[in-house]
């Protein structure tokens, strides 16, 4: 019924330093050194401070939606504008996950990410269900905090109506997980002009 291709899963450069301090104290460093006009050293803790907040956080999203076409990187996506597909029409989603975990191969840091799918009806009804249908990975030189992922999704034969499409991202390098889930309405075929 279905057909999945991975377009793309891009990085773009991020940032990492290692922090043994707490949040809190961090913050307060942070603020500190500015104050003390070292912004160097401020931005520095400012990084600690985010790695730890990210270590602290669930796996979630700061975006996940539909887009015209498959993004060309990390926030280079044009949205679309309505979530309203003809039918055959391909779906593209773009997302922004965010509290994921790194995993280690020497010197390099990876980002590895498991997706299930799921297609239902608004009221819940599971149609189709996909557990494990990509690995969305990246392999870094330095941990990475934009990394996006789109994707799009070929729904042939899908009849007119409501839909609920669900994602949810399992993270290989800790325990997390984290899911969301997009409404769309399939349209039929337009109607044939009437002869005049």
């Amino acid at each position: 019924m279905w057909r999945v291709l991975v377009l793309s899963a891009a990085i773009v450069g991020g940032a990492w330093a290692a922090h043994a301090e707490t949040p809190a104290a961090l913050a307060e460093k942070t603020a500190s050194l500015i104050e003390a006009g070292k912004a160097a050293e401020a931005l520095g803790a400012a990084e600690a401070l985010r790695d730890a907040t990210w270590e602290a956080a669930p796996l979630g999203f700061t975006t996940a939606r539909f887009v015209a076409a498959p993004a060309k990187g990390y926030g280079r996506y044009e949205p679309r504008e309505d979530a309203t597909f003809k039918a055959g029409e391909p779906i593209t989603v773009y997302a922004e996950p965010v509290g994921y975990g790194f995993g280690r191969d020497g010197a390099q840091y990876l980002i590895d990410l498991d997706a299930d799918l799921e297609l239902r009806t608004p009221d819940g009804q599971i149609l189709v269900a996909q557990t494990d249908f990509t690995r969305l990975s990246a392999r870094t030189r330095r941990p990475v905090h934009e990394f996006q992922v789109s994707f799009s999704l070929n729904l042939s034969g899908l009849q007119p109506g409501d839909y609920v499409l669900a994602m949810r991202l399992k993270d290989v390098h800790s325990d997390k997980s984290g899911g969301f889930e997009l409404p769309f309405a399939v349209k039929g075929p337009e109607p044939a002009p009437k002869p005049q």
